[in-house]
């Protein structure tokens, strides 16, 4: 039961959030529920500590979770609790597309304060040793072009 009651929370988050998601060209079943669940079930590589409810309670997070999901569908990948595990280096380029779009979003929408807060934590993403060269050069574009 507990389960079914996530899923439909998340299904009304997606909904209320319809709009936003619109913005990002992702359609309600894009990305299912079920699906968001399954990925947030695993562990992460870099201790990551954001929860599905965090995801819930936050508009751009879900945003940028979705987002990051429907890049990784799109490359061919069936979600898992592994899926970060097995193609870290996908994973990781899907995140920072994510947050490439939840910045814009968001500022669109005026929550600059959402938006430094979140650009504040680029600097630790960059402290991944096993970040390619190349992604480290977007994330410090996307630091210098929202950094207010």
């Amino acid at each position: 039961m507990k389960m079914d009651l996530l899923i439909e929370e998340i299904a009304k988050a997606i909904a209320k959030n319809e709009a936003f998601l619109s913005e990002a060209l992702i359609n309600q079943d894009d990305v299912t529920p079920q699906e968001l669940i399954e990925y947030f079930s695993g562990d992460t590589p870099t201790g990551d500590t954001t929860t599905i409810n965090d995801v819930l309670e936050h508009p751009w997070l879900l945003l940028h979770e979705i987002v990051e999901l429907k890049n990784l569908k799109l490359k061919g990948f069936i979600i898992s609790r592994k899926l970060v595990w097995d193609n870290y280096l996908d994973v990781l380029e899907a995140h920072i597309a994510a947050t490439s779009t939840e910045l814009r979003i968001a500022r669109v929408h005026g929550d600059f304060d959402w938006v430094s807060k979140r650009v504040k934590l680029i600097p630790s993403w960059l402290e991944d040793t096993e970040m390619p060269e190349p992604f480290k050069t977007k994330l410090l574009n996307l630091m210098e072009h929202y950094q207010q």
